[in-house]
């Protein structure tokens, strides 16, 4: 008896390409919080908004992810 060749079924290799292009989705969504931090200085800077602590804390902490996640791909 010989070796039979296992084909798998296309939906298997569409997953796993859906998978791919999902993950790099995600990076793209994350660093597409940045219009956030440009949002809040915009308001600061041209609108003279007064701002909380908690939103400065919030840009920060944005801030910061957005910086990790574009280390994280580079590395």
């Amino acid at each position: 008896m010989g070796h039979r060749r296992r084909h798998h079924p296309d939906y298997l290799h569409l997953s796993k390409d859906a998978a791919f292009t999902l993950a790099h989705a995600a990076y793209v969504r994350a660093l597409g919080r940045i219009e956030l931090i440009f949002a809040f200085l915009a308001s600061v800077f041209f609108f003279q908004e007064k701002v909380s602590r908690a939103e400065i804390a919030g840009v920060i902490l944005l801030s910061g992810a957005i910086i990790l996640i574009v280390l994280e791909k580079a590395a």
